[in-house]
């Protein structure tokens, strides 16, 4: 195991579910807090087992409230990384 992939992000109204997906499973979430601020940690495997898990490269996209973001939100996994400040911007997709 890895050290997780931190993202985090705001802008949010407080209690908005995000939600970090591969494909179609859900890999993390966190809930929006009374400022709109979120955080997260992605945690990473070795490898992939049994169809869950998060693997070094993988790309994750983001939903808030089950509604798709942007391709600008994608992230490609890289253990003990981090989003850059300030943060992952959740804009809902067009």
């Amino acid at each position: 195991s890895f050290i997780p992939f931190k993202t985090y992000g705001s802008g949010l109204c407080p209690g908005d579910l995000v939600r970090a997906v591969k494909g179609p499973l859900v890999v993390e979430w966190a809930v929006a807090d009374y400022n709109g601020n979120w955080r997260m940690d992605i945690r990473v495997s070795a490898q992939w087992r049994q169809g869950i898990g998060v693997v070094p490269g993988d790309q994750i996209r983001f939903t808030v409230n089950q509604q798709r973001t942007g391709f600008s939100n994608v992230v490609t996994i890289a253990p003990g990384k981090f989003s850059a400040p300030p943060g992952i911007q959740l804009i809902p997709a067009q």
